[in-house]
């Protein structure tokens, strides 16, 4: 009934850094996509803070993941990202600097066209964009009830 409450509790936190390490999403399928979890299992490894005659009043229900998870919001972890901030950071120092580039005559390029004639020659311009890679935090996914449209209104 509760063999997915070690897993979660040691996938809630990490050892080493005290911080959040998974997610639900990633425990789908170290439990089975739809192994039901008893709902005060669940508020007991996530949610230790509430008051415990709060948690005997409610009535345990079965719940499988997907239900445990709000449906108008998803995140995504870092952990989940790492294979994305490792892809940019391995390519970074080589696109950093044709990316550079061509910023730099793009941008050099229109501003000279707006300078004065005995400016443009003197004009010069040089930009960096650094030597460290953007990386990912975290992605939050808003599923919305409204159809998006490029149209508008």
């Amino acid at each position: 009934q509760r063999a997915c409450l070690p897993l979660l509790e040691a996938r809630r936190t990490s050892p080493t850094k005290g911080r959040p390490c998974g997610s639900l999403q990633n425990m789908g399928a170290l439990c089975g996509k739809n192994n039901p979890v008893d709902h005060g299992a669940f508020e007991n490894a996530t949610a230790l803070s509430a008051p415990s005659t709060e948690r005997e009043e409610k009535s345990p229900k079965r719940l499988g993941l997907e239900d445990l998870v709000d449906n108008r919001l998803a995140v995504a972890d870092s952990e989940a990202l790492l294979w994305i901030n490792t892809l940019v950071g391995t390519v970074w120092p080589r696109y950093a600097k044709a990316i550079e580039g061509v910023l730099t005559d793009e941008v050099a390029a229109q501003i000279r066209e707006q300078l004065p004639g005995f400016m443009r020659s003197s004009f010069t311009l040089s930009a960096s964009i650094g030597a460290t890679p953007p990386a990912l935090a975290t992605i939050h996914v808003f599923k919305s009830a409204l159809p998006m449209s490029d149209e508008g209104p």
